[in-house]
């Protein structure tokens, strides 16, 4: 069964680096919710972005991509990103990448159309009680069909607790200098939405990243407040190492995202991961 859209908009991953790129900023685009509902949840919405990506090549050629976002909260507190790239030619073939959080459960679910397959993470629930620097390491596998977005069938694979580290914990590299100014933008109105704009510049000081010149980086934000929800509603990074990335709203819509954009497609391989804590002493002296 064909994935559900969102506003009649089909939603399909998007290319690597820009993914990459848009990874590293995700602290802006995350949405931060600051107001329950009557029934205790959340404020439900769903938003469409439109982000457009345009990385300079050593040569001075340029790749340009562009593909949407669109990110929903329903009433239960669940978020849901969902990336559309947009095919730069006719015959390109888009593919979908759904994330899903789930705040009660704890776990978090992702799913492409391209490989037709679902991830479910279920890790310990916050306060369970181990120190805070615990390393999260996979127990045990299961794997079947989704039905309803469930997923059925018996254990894929079953592992152990870990025998050592799986994540290091090396020491942060030194800092390279960095200057950094914020600027107060004022206000704007975009798609009715009163935001507030801020423009952050950091200045890296040449040869302190074995760049020969200096290297300056800015970030413009506007945030809005409307109905209690704090929403990066545009932004503008332009960063000399990863390129010019712009997101541009397309529509915001207060209210109860469709149930079924939550739910992975039926039909998809569901493989659910269960994590485990490692203690801080076991993280810090890993097995032999």
């Amino acid at each position: 069964m064909r994935a559900k859209t969102l506003g009649g908009v089909a939603i399909f991953a998007a290319a690597a680096f820009a993914l990459q790129a848009w990874g590293q900023a995700s602290g802006g685009q995350a949405t931060a919710l600051s107001r329950a509902s009557a029934n205790g949840g959340p404020e439900p919405y769903v938003a469409e972005f439109k982000v457009t990506a345009v990385k300079t090549m050593a040569d001075g050629s340029t790749i340009t991509q562009e593909f949407t976002q669109v990110r929903a909260v329903d009433g239960q507190g669940r978020t849901m990103t969902a990336i559309t790239t947009i095919p730069a030619s006719s015959d390109g073939t888009p593919a979908t990448k759904v994330t899903v959080f789930d705040p009660a459960a704890w776990t978090t679910t992702s799913w492409d159309s391209q490989r037709s397959l679902v991830t479910v993470v279920k890790k310990p629930l916050p306060g369970s009680g181990i120190g805070s620097c615990s390393i999260m390491a996979p127990q045990f596998v299961s794997a079947g069909l989704a039905t309803d977005g469930q997923a059925s069938g018996k254990a894929r694979a079953v592992v152990g607790p870990p025998t050592g580290v799986t994540a290091g914990l090396g020491a942060s590299p030194n800092r390279a200098q960095v200057n950094t100014t914020i600027e107060n933008l004022g206000t704007e109105t975009i798609e009715g939405l009163t935001a507030r704009g801020t423009r952050v510049t950091q200045i890296t000081s040449a040869g302190a990243a074995g760049n020969s010149e200096p290297l300056v980086n800015t970030r413009e934000t506007w945030q809005t407040n409307a109905h209690g929800i704090a929403l990066t509603i545009r932004e503008v990074d332009d960063d000399p190492k990863n390129g010019k990335r712009t997101m541009e709203p397309l529509s915001v819509s207060f209210g109860e995202p469709d149930p079924a954009s939550f739910r992975p497609p039926q039909g998809y391989e569901i493989v659910t991961q269960e994590v485990q804590q490692v203690p801080c002493q076991q993280a810090s002296h890993p097995a032999q």
